[in-house]
């Protein structure tokens, strides 16, 4: 995650530092085995590089849960985040190895 951003930028968003550990951000209830849509947002910095390299990763989304005692981790890596943008992410979990995602 890009930890900051300059007030004034409107492009050019590039990490200057990666936060490894953000905010955790709690899902409204526990998700069972039916399709839930909780419409959780998450606030992050703008990362506007259009290439992921080792200076400039992309800003990843991460799912954690715990499926029958074991916790679970399901990234999704985004594309470039530009200023005042909203990016929609869907996540289906069919098991403690297996998801798919959607970015739009």
């Amino acid at each position: 995650v890009n930890p900051a951003a300059e007030v004034m930028r409107v492009s050019g968003f590039r990490p200057a530092e990666v936060e490894d550990a953000p905010v955790r951000q709690q899902l409204p209830y526990d998700i069972g085995a039916f399709s839930q849509h909780p419409g959780t947002g998450v606030y992050c910095y703008p990362n506007d590089s259009p290439d992921a390299t080792i200076g400039t990763p992309r800003t990843s989304l991460v799912l954690e849960c715990e499926i029958k005692g074991e916790t679970c981790r399901f990234p999704v890596e985004l594309e470039s985040i530009a200023r005042n943008t909203t990016v929609h992410v869907d996540i289906t979990v069919s098991g403690p190895g297996t998801y798919e995602s959607k970015v739009y």
